[in-house]
């Protein structure tokens, strides 16, 4: 048996079936009844009488009003209606793209990588080069806040949901190891990328004279389990940074030179390892270290030429 789906939900919430706004608010009751499941009464003006009619609420509070809602067909009840991290208001009124679709000129790059980019949403192909714009290379320079770490990655479309930075600042075992001057971090990256640079603030207050220029930028070779020297580097006195180029991701961290020298008493080399090498292994498998969630032992050996 067929069933008129408009005298049903009607008759079922009293409303009259031979109009489309009972209540006059000019919200249709398909839109309180289907949109704001019944939120609003299709029978009143002002439901909550709160002195504010139904129209002009925003429940969601996307700073969208209800009429907003409706003439947008967009959820009265989500701030973001397509799930594209860009709030529906921002979309219509400020980036000018569509509230309904989460890559809204189908080029690849969803509305906020759009956004992050500076592409425009609505071109496809920007440069025009016949190239989608999902299908480009981008630099993007990625920070994180709590250590002030950045990544800057070129890669194809927008690789910033596939990269973390982790701080190891509260993991002990770094506290054990002398000459660093830095918080330890470990970066991820769950995507191709090009080429990448690392930027570590340096902590200058274990820095002597400011002698900024012996800071080093290591990274953990999770085969020999051993810190190496990244070999294309440089320090950035003005901003207090130390910068190296990688190829790829693991745990990094600065080492002021000196210091290091002083402990292990054997100079460091730019982390060469051919076989007619002599190296010195220093046996540091007491310690546990929670790498990835998972705890195993870290750092069994550290090497240095001697």
């Amino acid at each position: 048996m067929m069933i008129n789906v408009q005298i049903f939900l009607e008759e079922k919430f009293n409303l009259k079936t031979n109009k489309l706004d009972t209540d006059g608010d000019n919200l249709s009751d398909f839109f309180e009844i289907l949109k704001l499941f019944n939120l609003t009464d299709g029978k009143s003006i002002d439901t909550d009488k709160d002195g504010i009619p139904d129209w002009q609420e925003d429940p969601d509070e996307d700073k969208l009003t209800n009429i907003d809602e409706q003439k947008f067909n967009t959820d009265p009840l989500l701030p973001d209606t397509d799930n594209d991290d860009l709030d529906d208001h921002f979309e219509i009124f400020i980036f000018k793209s569509s509230p309904l679709k989460f890559d809204t000129d189908e080029d690849g790059l969803s509305d906020k990588s759009e956004y992050l980019l500076g592409t425009d949403p609505n071109n496809p192909d920007c440069d025009a080069d016949s190239i989608l714009d999902g299908l480009e290379e981008y630099k993007q320079i990625l920070k994180d806040e709590q250590t002030g770490t950045k990544v800057e990655v070129v890669a194809e479309g927008d690789i910033s949901p596939f990269v973390k930075i982790n701080s190891l600042k509260d993991e002990e075992v770094f506290s054990e190891i002398y000459g660093i001057v830095s918080t330890p971090v470990d970066i991820e990256v769950y995507a191709p990328f090009k080429e990448a640079t690392v930027f570590i603030p340096i902590d200058t207050s274990k820095i002597p004279n400011q002698d900024f220029q012996n800071v080093k930028m290591f990274y953990l070779d999770e085969d020999l389990m051993t810190f190496v020297p990244l070999d294309e580097q440089g320090v950035d006195p003005i901003n207090k940074v130390v910068w190296a180029k990688t190829d790829h991701f693991t745990t990094f961290v600065l080492f002021y030179i000196p210091t290091w020298k002083a402990i292990w008493e054997v100079p460091i080399n730019k982390g060469e390892r051919e076989v007619n090498q002599q190296i010195k292994y220093i046996d540091l498998s007491q310690y546990t270290f929670d790498f990835l969630k998972i705890s195993r032992d870290f750092f069994k050996f550290l090497y240095r030429n001697k």
